[in-house]
Parts: C-alpha cells; structure tokens; sequence
C-alpha cells in the first residue's frame, strides 16, 4: 500500500493530489524554464552575437530562431522560474508585457516576402511562434488573478500554447518542407517550437492541481492509468504514421499490404493500451483489496483492544463487587453469629429475645444486600402492576422523612397527575430512596432537595448526543428528577459512579451500590438512569421510565393484613435441593399444623407423585440438581392435578427461567429467604383460589 493511501490526511490534498507530487511537477517545470532560459541565451549570445549559425537553426537553409523569439523565450523562463520559486511576484506580469512588445515588434517583419528565389526561408517571427508566445504572456498574466478565473484561463491558454507548439515539432519529424509550405509555420525553428512547447508546459506544471494536469498527476486509479497510458498515446501514433511514410516514400509494399500493416499496428497499439489499462485496474483491485483487508485488520485489532478494556474493566468491577460483598456479608455473619453465641451462654432470659431480634434483623439485612446485587445485575424478582407515579414518590417521600435532617429542605412538584407507570413499587421506592439519600449525604451541612416528575417525549438519536451509553428507544417516558445543591460530581465521576462499590463518599459511609441498584432497576423496568451536573451547582438524578397512560389508578402497594394467621392443615410436598433450608421450611410449616413430605430434587418428588401420595399443596424451590427444574416440575404436575395449587420460590430467577413463568405459570414466586407471614399469606391465597 502507497504511503499515500495509509495517511491521506498528512500527505494528500483535497483534490486527490499528493503534496509529494505537486512538489516534483514544480520542479519540473523548474527545470524546464530553466533549459528554456539557457536555450534562448545561447541562441541569442552564440548564435546572433557570435554569428554561430548551428545555434541559429538545425541545419543550412532551415528557419531560424530570431533575436526576437530568444528575448521571448528568456523572458517566459525567468518568468515561471520566478513564479514557481515564489521569489517574483511582480515581475511575471512585467515580463508578460515585455514578450508582448517583442511579439508585436516581431510581427512587423512576419507580412514580407516570405520565400527567396533560391529556396532559402526569410528570418522572422512566424505567426505561430507569435501565438504560442502571446499564449505564454497571457498565461503569465493569469497567474496574478486570484479567482478561479485565472486558473482557469492559464488552463486553456497553456493547452492552446502546446498545441500550436507540438504541430511543428511533429512536422519537423516527418516533413520539414511540407510544414515550411504552411503559412503560419514557414519561419519556425525546431528549437523555437521545442522551448516554447516547454515553456507552456511549465506554465501547466506551475498550477499541478488544476485542469487536466490534476487529472493526470491524481494519486487515484484514473491519474495512474493515464500515466501508464501516455507513452503508448503518444509512441503509438507516430509509430504508425511513420512507418506508412517510409513505406510509401520508398514504395515498401503494395497499398493494400501497407494498408493491412497500418491496421495491424493500429489493432497492436490499442491492444497494447488495453492491456495497460487492464494491468493498472487490475493492480488498483489488488491494491484496494489490500486496503480493505488492512482496515479488516485494524478494525479487528481494535475491537480485540476494546473487548480486553471491557474485560479488565469487568474483572476490576468484579474484584471490587466480590470484596464489597465479602465485607458486608462477614459484617452481617459477625452480628448473626455473636447474637446467637450471646443467646446460647447468656443465662439472662430476658435477654434473649433481644439476641435472636437482632440476629433476624442482620439476616434480613444480607437479603437486602442480594437484593440490591440482583437488582444491579438487572436480575432481581420484579412484580410490576400499574400505578400512579405520585402514589409511588408520596410513599417513598414518606419513607425519607424519617431520615431526612432539620437543615435540608425538601420539595416535590408533580407537574403532570395521574401519569401510569408499569413497575414493582416496592423496587420503585427503593430506587428513588436510594436518590434521595445520596442527595442527603451530599450536603452534611444542610442544603436543599427538590423532587420533579413530568411526562417527555425522547427521541433516541438526540439522548443518545448526551447520553451515548444509554439502551433508551424513542418514546414517551416519566422522568422523575432528584436534585439537590451539593458540590455535584466530577466528569470522570459520574462516568464511574454507577459502577458497584464505587463511591465518592469516604470508608465506611456507603456501599457504593445506591446508584448502582438504581440505574438496574431503571433498566429492567424499561428505562434508565441519567446523571448531570447542575449549572448552578449540584446534581441532577433522573429516573425515565415507560408511560403507560393519563388515568387514575389504585396504588400498588398490596392490602395489609391486620394478622397472620396459619392456613387449615394441609399435606404439602417441599421440594428444596438444600437439605438445610428445606428443613427449617419444614419446620415453620408444620410449627403451623401442616403435614409436611420433603424431597431433595424433581425426580424424588415425581416418584412420591407417582405413588398413592397426594399432597394439596406443592411447594417448590426453581433451582434444582438434575434435567427437570422447579418451572417444569410444577408443569409436569399441573397436567396430572390442574386443580391443586402450586408454589415456587428462589433466591434468583435467569431471564430465560423468568420468561418461562410468564407464559406457564399463573402462581405465586416467592424470593428467599422467606419470612414466615410472607409464607403464611402466600399459601392461604394459594389454597383461596
């Protein structure tokens, strides 16, 4: 692959012309006026100051290149030579007028007799030599034009000025007395057509990335092929024109076999350009093909690089998420453990029930702590119905007062009523708790706290300006904002914020999974989390979730019962792969009247099912040892016994597990570990319907 290709940006132009290249056409055309210059001085010192005539003309009795034509030559060469070297500004344009007055004091001689007797030529200006000349000076001109204009007319003047200039020089090739017999041509030298063919080329070479010239020196396929193209464009016709001369000059052949050999040099020609043309896009196909699989190459390292980010991030998030849990959990073990080893040694009875409450209350406080993990995983048990969202922020807002200092004030604005969101609200007020909080600690020193909650429309190509990493699809959706007067966060704050255990709060002050627990829930229940600083200060958490609908609704929140009570004794079949937590089921439910058979796996239990046993009620852990979970157990059973109720229960639910239940179960899931009431209340709604 070209330099050219890999770093376009560095070393190409705009218009496909490589700056390397442009580079070497100046110099061409540097080296050009230069020759031009030392043509025309020696034309004019050797042969009209010296009377040298071989630097007059090429032979005796042909035209020569008078002291006129020399002065024009000179003074086109210094002209571009300056213009190229960016040395003379002005004095292009007083040299283009200079060659003008040469040319019309030249052309005074042009109207003489323009034969002698003897054969001999007259020496003057020709007429094409005037033109190829006044050409020049005009193009000259141009170059002081800023605008397009100019550029454009040094284009059409330098290609008139190399056409009337190589007319001559072919003519010299093939038949110097037939281009003598052409009036306009009687009086030009083969040197003069040769520097002033050069000059106008130079003129060409000065503006390399405009007109044809572009075209040619492009670094694209067109400008390589063309290159290729040339000599056989040029070699190629005069082969052939010249090879017909000599053969019908010195009567080679008869006329039809010379026409038959001009047809084939002809065919052998074009042949020749086409295999040349086909080579070059051949070779560019390669090229590209390399280019694509280099892009390929690249493409895919990044996308390595990126996945090993990804993975390092994972595995430091994963390093933080497993020592954060670790923390808590032995933090919750210690209290657990040294309150029963209290209830076991202390002999003070009354103390006991304070021992064994406390112990519950840590118990209780790991199962928040799974909660929270599960929710940050977007894994947790979610029960969503539809409900008012004010209903949902006055409970929670309840809920913080108790926690909230004198020095904060607290505001909420409901700017839209009645709006319908579809989510679990007990997941819902921990979320919007878990806002209000750290908008709590982020102002120790008092501040204050406003809650807002309105409808918006989002379109996903503009949240996704300001939020990229955001899933959000366009929609309707109800934003409830947190804002509070803090100190705010930090960019590359807010970009590591939701990230588990990360806290900007010091050791021992937070957990660091409040935002985390916030941002799964919003994304399980169908919208997301965005964070932003204040302009005034502060920050501002957003909540959007899914609209449903304007209309009123019942709260979510499920009837409290006044007491618990135990349901009339039943035979219930445990399924619980956990010999322990099936035991202590077991125990509560028989503590409440009931006849209890436990089995260990879905196997077990399809073989007691089997059998005479009946149980009327099936309680069922979903994680289960072997081929048949507790979703498919309870299937396989509905289908023998579709009117004796069923139970699961889990401590985590897969996606594929949770899609599963939706469509084929109708029951109860209950998320471990459970308390007794919750097991109480879910077996007498069980055995009710």
């Amino acid at each position: 692959m070209r330099q050219q290709d890999s770093v376009p940006s560095l070393l190409q132009n705009g218009d496909g012309t490589s700056y390397a290249r442009q580079r070497t056409s100046r110099r061409i055309g540097l080296g050009l006026s230069l020759l031009c210059v030392a043509i025309g001085l020696a034309t004019l010192i050797l042969g009209w100051l010296f009377d040298l005539d071989v630097f007059k003309r090429i032979q005796p009795g042909y035209p020569a290149m008078v002291p006129e034509t020399a002065l024009c030559v000179i003074a086109g060469g210094v002209a571009i030579h300056g213009r190229l070297a960016r040395k003379l500004r002005i004095v292009p344009a007083l040299l283009a007028g200079f060659i003008w007055l040469i040319v019309l004091v030249g052309l005074s001689r042009v109207f003489h007799p323009l034969a002698m007797g003897n054969g001999a030529t007259r020496d003057a200006m020709s007429l094409a030599t005037a033109g190829a000349s006044l050409t020049l000076a005009t193009g000259l001109l141009a170059m002081c034009l800023p605008n397009a204009f100019g550029r454009h007319t040094i284009t059409l003047l330098g290609t008139l000025g190399i056409t009337i200039s190589a007319v001559p020089m072919l003519g010299y090739l093939f038949n110097a007395d037939a281009l003598f017999a052409t009036t306009i041509y009687t009086e030009m030298a083969l040197h003069t057509a040769i520097t002033l063919f050069l000059l106008n080329l130079a003129l060409l070479l000065a503006q390399p990335n405009k007109g044809w010239v572009r075209t040619i020196l492009a670094d694209q396929i067109g400008g390589e092929m063309i290159r290729h193209l040339i000599p056989v464009i040029v070699t190629g016709p005069i082969t052939f024109t010249m090879t017909a001369l000599i053969a019908s000059r010195h009567d080679i052949f008869n006329p039809d076999m010379r026409a038959a050999i001009l047809t084939y040099i002809m065919i052998a020609t074009t042949f020749a350009a086409a295999v040349i043309f086909a080579r070059q896009s051949n070779a560019g196909q390669i090229e590209a093909d390399a280019v694509r699989r280099k892009l390929r190459e690249i493409e895919r390292a990044h996308k390595e690089q990126q996945i090993a980010t990804l993975r390092s991030q994972h595995a430091e998030g994963l390093g933080k998420l497993v020592g954060g849990v670790a923390h808590d959990f032995n933090n919750t073990l210690a209290v657990i453990m040294g309150n029963l080893q209290l209830f076991d040694e202390d002999p003070d009875d009354d103390k006991h029930k304070e021992y064994l409450q406390a112990a519950i209350n840590a118990a209780r406080q790991g199962a928040d702590l799974t909660s929270q993990l599960l929710a940050y995983g977007r894994k947790s048990m979610l029960n969503p119905v539809e409900a008012r969202s004010e209903d949902l922020i006055d409970s929670a807002m309840r809920m913080f007062s108790r926690l909230r200092p004198a020095n904060l004030a607290l505001s909420v604005e409901i700017r839209e009523r009645n709006a319908i969101v579809h989510v679990d609200g007990t997941g819902f007020q921990q979320a919007l708790l878990n806002l209000l909080i750290n908008a709590r600690d982020a102002q120790p020193h008092g501040g204050s706290i406003h809650v807002e909650t309105c409808v918006t429309d989002l379109n996903r190509e503009d949240f996704l300006d300001k939020f990229p990493q955001s899933d959000l699809m366009s929609g309707r959706y109800v934003a409830i904002k947190v804002k509070d007067t803090g100190p705010g966060l930090k960019p590359e704050e807010i970009a590591r914020v939701t990230e588990p255990f990360y806290t900007t709060k010091k050791f021992g002050d937070g957990s660091g999974l409040g935002l985390s627990v916030v941002e799964g829930f919003c994304r399980q229940s169908g919208g997301d989390l965005t964070l932003r600083c204040h302009p005034e200060g502060g920050l501002v958490a957003t909540m959007l979730l899914p609209f449903v609908r304007t209309a009123a609704a019942p709260s979510s929140a499920p009837p409290q019962e006044a007491e618990i009570s135990a349901a009339p004794a039943l035979r219930i079949l445990v399924v619980e792969d956990m010999r322990e937590v099936g035991l202590v089921i077991a125990r509560q439910l028989r503590r409440d009247g009931h006849e209890v058979v436990l089995a260990d796996t879905a196997e077990e239990a399809l073989s007691l099912l089997s059998g005479d046993y009946l149980p009327d009620l099936l309680l069922s852990d979903i994680a289960l040892p072997g081929h048949i979970q507790g979703n498919d157990l309870v299937g396989l059973f509905a289908e023998n016994h579709p009117t004796i109720p069923a139970i699961l229960m889990s401590g985590y639910i897969s996606n594929e597990v949770r899609d599963d239940l939706s469509q084929r179960f109708s029951g109860q899931v209950l998320r471990k570990p459970i308390e007794q009431s919750d097991l109480r209340r879910a077996i007498r709604r069980a055995v009710a319907r």
